[in-house]
Parts: structure tokens; C-alpha cells; sequence
């Protein structure tokens, strides 16, 4: 017997996950903790700094696909952190994309910092930085650091779940083994159902460290898995071995 994967990405995200994870023989039941709403006087804001543009970050495929179609074949670089936001750039039409490589340790800016600095230099050259509210400033103080002129806009919104809290209640009382590549979603959940969190915490993989502290302080037992398909299939066949021995 097996228990599915539930993955909490935003609902458009979560869509080529399972058709990826389903196709390695994962069961997977989507269950978003975060939605996702663009935010259009943002994008238009970036396309109009395009043409001045020599970089552009991503922070997600949100932000990719808040952007919508465009010129982007013009944009000299876009860089991101993840796999995922790396091929929706790719499919949007981004000429050059550079990002971690398949096989690193973790995506994230710690990472794609030193094929930054090899692709330098940055001083003087105007980046875009294009993302939700918030976020990690880590990799745009680097650039700062060396001479970058950068302007962050805001092209989505992070919204809190449409699922009601009777429908998380509900999910939590499966079992399954929940994959969080977002504090944030950790944090949807347990402000709409605490009490059921609390008493019955579920399995969870996390994407990075910083998100498996998170679960820990939640009460959930998370294990580091890269954000990867093939990787977060091997750790859900894992646990189901575990969870049948």
C-alpha cells in the first residue's frame, strides 16, 4: 500500500510536477498552500524597462508566467535559482538562461552566485528583478556589492489558499507525505488549521534547509530532498518502504 505525495505548490505549478512526478509512478494529490495572482501594472513596468536591460532574475515560474508573452528573445540574460523556473523561461522564448546546474547540491543564490560572477562583469549593467512581495535580498546585495544597478518589481501577488480549512483539515487527516518547497505555504497551513496540524503533523520534504527548519518548528519530521522530479520520487518510494516495513 501506498500514500501520495501531496504537493503544495500553486495550483499552475503543481500542474507539470504531477504529470513529471506520475510519470516516474508517484501518486500525487495536489493540495496548493499558496495561490498565485499577477500583478499587471508590474509586468507592464518591466516590459517597458526591457529595451534598457542587460540581466533580468526570476524569482519563480510565477513570475515567468505573469510576464506573459513578449520580446523575450531580447533580453541578453535571465537568471534564476530553480530547474523549473529555468524550462518555463526557456519555453517562453528567453534566449540565454543561466541557473544552477542540474546537479547541484541545492538551488538557490548561494549557487547561481559564482556563475554570476563568471558572466561579469556587473558594474554599471542594469538588472531587472522581478518577483513576488518579499523574498530573500541575499543575491541582489552581491550584485549591489559589485556595481549593479538593479530595480526589483513586483509581477505577482502570493495570495493565502483557496482551499477552505475544513479542506486542509480534511488532507491532513490522510496520510501522505506533503512536499514543501515554500515557508511560506507551512505557514498558510498552520494559520488556517493549527489544532489538526499540531496533532497529527505529516511527513514532509522540504527543498531547502531553511524550510526544513520550518517544518521542524511546525512539529513536522522533514528530510532535505533537491527540487527535482527524479529526486523527490526516490525519497516518496523511501518513505513508503518505511512506512510498509
Amino acid at each position: 500500500m501506498t500514500h501520495p505525495l501531496v504537493l503544495t505548490r500553486p495550483a499552475a505549478q503543481a500542474v507539470d510536477w504531477a504529470r513529471q512526478l506520475e510519470a516516474l509512478g508517484v501518486e500525487v494529490r495536489s493540495c496548493p498552500l499558496i495561490d498565485i495572482e499577477p500583478d499587471p501594472p508590474g509586468c507592464a513596468a518591466a516590459w517597458a524597462a526591457w529595451p534598457e536591460t542587460d540581466a533580468a532574475f526570476f524569482s519563480s515560474p510565477a513570475a515567468v508566467a505573469a510576464m506573459g508573452d513578449g520580446p523575450w528573445e531580447r533580453l541578453p540574460l535571465a537568471a534564476c535559482v530553480g530547474p523549473g523556473t529555468a524550462a518555463a523561461l526557456r519555453a517562453a522564448g528567453a534566449h540565454r538562461v543561466l541557473s544552477p546546474p542540474h546537479d547541484a547540491k541545492l538551488f538557490d543564490s548561494e549557487h547561481l552566485w559564482p556563475l554570476l560572477q563568471e558572466a561579469g562583469p556587473w558594474s554599471g549593467r542594469r538588472w531587472l528583478w522581478l518577483r513576488g512581495e518579499g523574498g530573500r535580498d541575499w543575491l541582489m546585495q552581491r550584485l549591489q556589492d559589485v556595481g549593479a544597478v538593479l530595480r526589483p518589481i513586483g509581477v505577482y501577488h502570493r495570495m493565502p489558499p483557496r482551499l477552505s480549512a475544513e479542506e486542509l483539515v480534511a488532507a491532513l487527516a490522510h496520510p501522505g507525505l506533503w512536499l514543501f518547497s515554500s515557508s511560506e505555504a507551512m505557514a498558510h497551513l498552520a494559520q488556517r488549521c493549527p489544532r489538526q496540524l499540531a496533532l497529527h503533523p505529516p511527513a514532509a520534504l522540504a527543498t531547502h534547509p531553511r524550510i526544513v527548519e520550518a517544518a521542524e518548528r511546525l512539529g513536522m519530521k522533514a528530510t532535505l530532498v533537491r527540487a527535482e522530479p527524479l529526486a523527490v520520487a526516490q525519497a516518496w518510494r523511501d518513505w513508503c518502504a518505511r512506512m510498509t516495513a
